[in-house]
């Protein structure tokens, strides 16, 4: 060792602390317009510590979509995305295959509620 430096006490490190950076949240996220809604006890209290309301008063103003797509974004990946990184997030709904069409109207056999033989008098 130079001559003038001092040894560091025993047992302590001398690297600087490794901070993890979370990756940045997407520009998009994507949600299926069906999906059903689930969450976890744990993230109800997290969207109550993060915005001091109930997931219930969320869902039923004007943040319902914003609480959804801060559920999806913790099941793709971002587990600690918070609430207010989310302002400008596009939140993009999605159909899927599941989404049944929309019924023809052209295809109804009759158009009448009668069976076929009360319209003929058969």
């Amino acid at each position: 060792m130079a001559e003038g430096m001092t040894q560091p006490p025993e047992g302590e490190n001398l690297e600087p602390p490794v901070r993890v950076v979370p990756d940045p949240l997407p520009a998009s996220v994507r949600i299926a317009g069906d999906a059903p809604l689930r969450f976890t006890p744990n993230e109800l209290a997290l969207i109550r510590a993060q915005t001091g309301q109930t997931i219930t008063d969320l869902l039923d103003g004007d943040d319902r979509w914003r609480v959804i797509a801060w559920l999806r974004l913790r099941r793709v990946g971002y587990p600690g995305v918070e609430w207010n990184q989310l302002g400008d997030l596009e939140i993009e709904l999605v159909a899927t295959d599941a989404t049944p069409p929309a019924p023809d109207p052209t295809a109804a056999r009759y158009s009448t509620i009668s069976p076929p033989s009360a319209g003929t008098g058969a």
